[in-house]
């Protein structure tokens, strides 16, 4: 699960939230019982990953990036290559794509934050098979 920052943050001063805390990311996080990530990349809304004329459209409801942090292609990129790289791990089992999600801040150029819990689960000897069946 990958979640952003600015998430919680109002358009308008006493508007409603774009994701509220009490109903998104971390809710989403603390219910699932598998071997779980959380990525945070920071500096951009919830909608930042949307293109035009949908991302100008999101404006009205979620708070943007701002200012010269702000690069939607990086950050396009970024999320992107955490996608891939847990499908990669899930689906072609390369347990060592799972490293860019534990420790995404050495290999992304976007500002983030993380936390998993592997749930205990032994990645080394057990392969992600155990919470999702290739059959």
């Amino acid at each position: 699960m990958f979640y952003i920052t600015l998430d919680n943050v109002p358009v308008v001063q006493k508007g409603p939230a774009c994701a509220p805390n009490n109903i998104s990311n971390d809710r989403w996080y603390r219910s699932l019982y598998g071997p779980t990530f959380l990525v945070n990349i920071t500096d951009y809304g919830h909608a930042d990953n949307l293109d035009d004329p949908f991302h100008e459209a999101s404006k009205l409801m979620c708070t943007p990036c701002k200012g010269a942090i702000c690069n939607l292609p990086q950050y396009k990129n970024d999320e992107a290559t955490l996608i891939t790289s847990f499908v990669r791990a899930i689906f072609e089992r390369d347990l060592r794509q799972l490293q860019i999600i534990k420790s995404p801040q050495s290999f992304l150029k976007s500002n983030v934050t993380n936390k998993y819990d592997l749930h205990n689960y032994d990645y080394k000897n057990g392969g992600p098979g155990g919470f999702c069946t290739h059959d």
